[in-house]
């Protein structure tokens, strides 16, 4: 059985200008989020990109850092993701995205250990905190994604609310309520100021530090003032493109 990470990374973000090559105490955002990886994840890890040469900066970043990639259509992720699966034989996937770096390690192996490889089936876990969660895939998962869509620029997560034939499960939904008000994605300066002050005060433990230990310094530095904002315009958006 082959399982990996997905991390999902462009260059082409308008908000905040190649974002996860933006150095922070000395090294780019993305390394932070492959080093968590590394440190609790055995399988692979795989960069998926895209073959457009903006983002060849993404390719050199994964060769420096010895890890797999795959580059693939620029607008249908769906069809990179499984192409991804196919190059390197993936049974079972997480996908998470290169702004995230503080993706929780408990809920990507929860997922692993979830899922069945024998059949077509996700997993959603996005009642967790904005940058904190990926999705849970099986190959007969986005074989029958990739099969069956009805169009080419579509991600995951624009498929929660479809009617699609395959096993869904919603993780953690009991938790919502918990996490309301937490943002650690970064799209904006104001997530990326939040980030920094985070980084500052944890050092390396970044590479452990639990989601539980993330939101109490969240609350007790009170970063919702910074970007918590964002949390309402990202809700607005994402009921304007009708996915919840």
């Amino acid at each position: 059985m082959n399982n990996a990470v997905f991390i999902t990374v462009r260059l082409k973000s308008t908000r905040l200008s190649k974002k996860v090559l933006l150095n922070v105490n000395g090294q780019p955002i993305l390394k932070y989020l492959t080093d968590r990886i590394h440190e609790n994840f055995s399988g692979k890890i795989v960069l998926c990109t895209s073959i457009n040469s903006e983002d060849d900066p993404i390719v050199n970043f994964a060769i420096n850092e010895e890890l797999l990639f795959y580059r693939g259509s620029e607008n249908d992720v769906l069809d990179r993701y499984y192409k991804t699966c196919v190059k390197f034989s993936i049974d079972k996937f997480y996908i998470i995205y290169g702004d995230e770096p503080f993706t929780d390690i408990d809920t990507m192996n929860e997922n692993f250990e979830m899922l069945d490889e024998n059949l077509p089936m996700w997993i959603k876990n996005d009642s967790l905190p904005e940058g904190t969660y990926g999705y849970g895939m099986t190959f007969k998962g986005i074989e029958y994604l990739n099969t069956n869509k009805m169009a080419v620029d579509l991600e995951v997560w624009q498929l929660m609310a479809s009617k699609m034939s395959l096993k869904k499960i919603e993780n953690k939904a009991e938790l919502k309520d918990s996490y309301e008000n937490i943002r650690l994605t970064i799209d904006y300066e104001d997530d990326l100021k939040v980030f920094e002050i985070i980084i500052n005060k944890i050092g390396k433990l970044y590479k452990t530090i639990s989601l539980g230990e993330l939101v109490k310094i969240y609350k007790e530095e009170g970063l919702y003032k910074i970007n918590g904002f964002r949390i309402e315009e990202y809700k607005a958006r994402i009921i304007q493109q009708g996915t919840i």
